[in-house]
């Protein structure tokens, strides 16, 4: 399967869900995508999905997606710090 085929197809299994509850309950594409992925019905994709309703998307490109199907919301990036204890 090429890329293109594999985003047409992620693309189409997305679109049978209905993401308003979780835009309305998540302020994080990533917590969102965390939600989802736990309470979402994996029966319902295909094979090549391995159980990963993610499997061909990153986090940009479904911000992207859900500011398109969704363009009530505003999407932005930010930036984290993280803490690291050095041994």
């Amino acid at each position: 399967m090429t890329y293109e085929e594999e985003m047409e197809l992620q693309y189409k299994i997305l679109d049978q869900f209905d993401f308003i509850p979780y835009l309305e309950s998540y302020t994080t594409v990533e917590g969102l995508m965390f939600a989802f992925e736990y309470e979402c019905d994996l029966t319902l994709l295909p094979p090549e999905f391995q159980n990963c309703v993610f499997n061909y998307i990153n986090t940009e490109d479904f911000a992207n997606y859900l500011a398109n199907r969704y363009p009530q919301y505003n999407f932005f990036e930010t930036t984290s710090w993280k803490i690291n204890k050095y041994n």
